[in-house]
């Protein structure tokens, strides 16, 4: 059997455990928290789904040398931390909504699962659909072009009336530095790398800063 093709079916053990994962977390806080990010989209299918792309779009990538699995995971949970920093001193002065976050205790449950989500949506979608059309060439402008789509999204208010805020200023650079970091990881290190950048990341910002915030600037 072909190396990547075999690699690329490996993928689907640590997805299909990811995907069992965030799928249980839909059922247990249920669809109120999801509606607000995914519309009328229920949670479980919206998992299941994500997972399902998930996996089928890092058996296509395993044959451009990426590593559906791969090691790092420590690395992508460090490398976290500057942007942490970043990002909570960037929140003291600009002051983002007060209601940014899933409360506690959904967000436990929440954040995890749309993890799942967000790397199937801004990352594996795109960069295997790119390699498709540059027919698995030019590996490093798929991923310049790939880790646009989150920041883009992210400063959305910046291009539907919303203008130049501060707070866009400081979200579109910092997320592209942020996904440019991860799309690294990811090509040096392996999907699980790539993950755990972003895991580590929401653990702070989104659930200890995220209930912190609250506490020390509202």
């Amino acid at each position: 059997m072909d190396t990547s093709a075999e690699h690329g079916w490996r993928a689907f053990g640590p997805v299909a455990a990811w995907t069992a994962a965030a799928a249980a977390c839909a059922l247990i806080i249920g669809p109120g928290p999801f509606a607000r990010f995914l519309g009328g989209v229920p949670g479980l299918p919206a998992m299941l789904g994500a997972g399902l792309v998930a996996g089928v779009c890092l058996w296509s990538l395993s044959r451009c040398g990426f590593r559906p699995a791969g090691d790092g995971v420590l690395t992508g949970a460090l490398a976290a931390l500057p942007f942490a920093a970043v990002v909570t001193v960037a929140d003291v002065l600009l002051r983002f909504p007060e209601d940014l976050n899933v409360p506690w205790p959904a967000a436990l449950a929440f954040y995890p699962a749309i993890a799942l989500v967000a790397e199937a949506i801004f990352h594996l979608l795109p960069l295997a659909l790119i390699l498709a059309v540059l027919r698995g060439r030019a590996v490093a402008l798929a991923l310049v072009l790939t880790a646009l789509v989150e920041p883009l999204y992210q400063a959305r208010g910046l291009f539907m009336g919303e203008g130049l805020t501060p707070q866009n200023a400081f979200v579109l650079p910092f997320v592209l530095a942020f996904n440019l970091v991860q799309l690294w990881l990811f090509r040096r290190h392996g999907f699980l790398a790539m993950a755990a950048m972003r895991l580590a990341n929401y653990a702070w910002w989104h659930l200890a800063w995220g209930a912190l915030r609250l506490e020390l600037l509202f």
